[in-house]
């Protein structure tokens, strides 16, 4: 069994790794899997030889498949076929003329049950024990991967641990240099082929940090430099535009990530709480009272120093200037301030400036 195809979780559905695998098959199994995916109520009750027969190829191009797949062989492949036809039939028996809105919401339901079918707890355990014991957790994606990486960072904070998330590439660069020792680096790719992204884990990965992609395709270009693929089970449409079903499986699986990690940190619960108090609405307390800088508290607690000299105003050629007076004049500049205003003086002559 190929490298690729063990990183799929043993409940996953046929239908499910054909779509994940359809781009990375050689175009003998394309045609296998193109027959399967236009047949596949009636490919249930083919045999092996029937299947080749009816796709043009060999019947050891068929085994080829089933087990780059993931599955032991066709008996295992039907079996999961069988499923997927099974559970599709009794979820969502007729869904014409239904509301779009209706459709959107049994897609994303849909989408969610396909997630946990992806979901690999072996994976799930690996990756949060490399969280729980990393000095520093970066997220990058760009778009709406990029929006991901920001809710899952404030979730990884909220217990305490430290985690940033990155949408522009060239800070995300610089920040992944920087990581300490047992770093860990997750990159989130609907698509796997998002450059930025598969560079970040490149580097990551070249400078001996845990690296983790979260995608909806197994065999791309991102997962070649993870240490840990999690799987998603939609990727966005690029005619629709439609990201419901892509944020829906990618929150979903990270999701599952933060339940993993609630279970191997003790104080999980007491930083929870901790970080919810501090954003907690205080809108019923007192208002707080006004209190002044340290630079004002500083400037009031120094020592006043009383001048030795008094300034006056004396007129110069009706120009008014200011003379600075020793305090032992002071009291002769005052009398004969008094003197001059009872002669008639003009008043700011010898007039003491207070």
């Amino acid at each position: 069994m190929s490298q690729v195809a063990s990183r799929f979780p043993a409940a996953s559905g046929a239908v499910i790794r054909i779509r994940q695998q359809a781009t990375n098959l050689s175009p003998t199994l394309q045609r296998v899997a193109a027959y399967v995916s236009g047949h596949t109520e009636s490919v249930m009750h083919m045999t092996i030889t029937e299947l080749a027969t009816a796709a043009l190829v060999s019947e050891a191009t068929v085994t080829r498949l089933c087990r780059k797949l993931g599955f032991a062989g066709f008996h295992a492949f039907k079996i999961a076929l069988a499923s997927d036809v099974a559970g599709r039939d009794t979820q969502h028996p007729d869904e014409t003329g239904l509301d779009p809105g209706v459709h959107l919401m049994r897609q994303t339901c849909l989408t969610l049950e396909n997630t946990l079918q992806l979901s690999n707890p072996r994976a799930l355990t690996q990756v949060a024990l490399a969280i729980d014991r990393a000095p520093r957790v970066d997220l990058t994606g760009q778009g709406n991967s990029g929006l991901v990486a920001q809710y899952f960072s404030h979730r990884l904070m909220r217990l305490g641990i430290t985690a940033v998330a990155h949408t522009d590439p060239h800070i995300a660069a610089v920040s992944i240099s920087t990581i300490p020792s047992d770093g860990v680096v997750i990159g989130i790719s609907s698509s796997g082929s998002t450059i930025d992204t598969v560079q970040h884990l490149r580097l990551a990965r070249a400078q001996g940090h845990y690296t983790v992609a979260l995608t909806h395709r197994a065999s791309s270009p991102v997962t070649r430099y993870a240490d840990t693929v999690l799987f998603t089970a939609a990727q966005e449409d690029p005619i629709t535009d439609s990201v419901l079903a892509t944020l829906s499986s990618q929150t979903l699986m990270l999701e599952f990530l933060y339940t993993a990690l609630l279970s191997r940190r003790p104080e999980a619960q007491t930083m929870l709480r901790v970080t919810a108090e501090s954003v907690v609405d205080k809108s019923t307390e007192p208002p707080m009272e006004l209190t002044r800088s340290p630079h004002e508290q500083n400037a009031s607690a120094r020592p006043r120093f009383r001048s030795r000299h008094r300034s006056r105003v004396r007129s110069t050629g009706g120009v008014a200037a200011v003379d600075l007076v020793p305090q032992s004049q002071v009291r002769h500049v005052r009398q004969g301030d008094r003197r001059g205003f009872r002669e008639g003086q003009p008043r700011h002559q010898g007039a003491l400036v207070r």
